[in-house]
């Protein structure tokens, strides 16, 4: 992927005010407002938000930055690091970098001043892999907003704890247990 010169859509971690929003990308970004990304879904973990595409999904709810350009490449590379994405194609990729586009709702907090429909953005998407490997302790975001995780988690996350492997079929676990001893 080229590293064309274009905004960052955020929706966890990396928002403003948020733990992954430090010192070099509060320096770096020049404008910024209240954003949506459609045709997402955001899951949450504990800590940690992961977002899909997804047709049909609940949506998701960030935040637009537009970083000054002279330290667009500096800052892209920190967050590529701190998103866990090696290189376009990387099987070892957390997440990549994708291009999508996002409507932007300016406030009265806001300093956008681009336009506000069908904005193309980099965003950092859950890499398919990462994704699998994770998905037993996340749940779905029914707001699509990091903002609500908290409160999400603690009502939703107990049902991790229900869920099985739909792969083993409970009546036969005695036996797979006893087939890894005789081994």
């Amino acid at each position: 992927m080229s590293t064309r010169y274009l905004p960052l859509f955020v929706y966890g971690t990396l928002k403003l005010g948020s733990r992954g929003f430090g010192s070099s990308l509060k320096a770096a970004v020049t404008e910024f407002a209240p954003a949506y990304l459609r045709e997402a879904s955001l899951y949450i973990g504990a800590s940690y938000p992961m977002a899909i595409r997804s047709i049909g999904g609940t949506g998701i709810v960030g935040q637009i930055l537009l970083v000054e350009q002279r330290l667009f490449e500096e800052t892209l590379e920190e967050l590529d690091e701190y998103e866990g994405y090696l290189g376009e194609g990387d099987p070892n990729n957390m997440y990549t970098r994708q291009i999508v586009r996002v409507e932007v709702f300016p406030d009265e907090d806001s300093t956008w001043e681009g336009p506000t429909q069908d904005v193309q953005a980099y965003v950092y998407m859950a890499n398919a892999d990462s994704f699998r490997d994770h998905r037993d302790e996340l749940v779905l975001s029914p707001s699509g907003d990091w903002e609500n995780h908290e409160e999400e988690w603690e009502e939703l996350s107990p049902a991790l704890e229900d869920t099985q492997d739909p792969n083993i079929d409970e009546r036969f676990a005695d036996d797979e247990d006893e087939d890894e001893l005789d081994r």
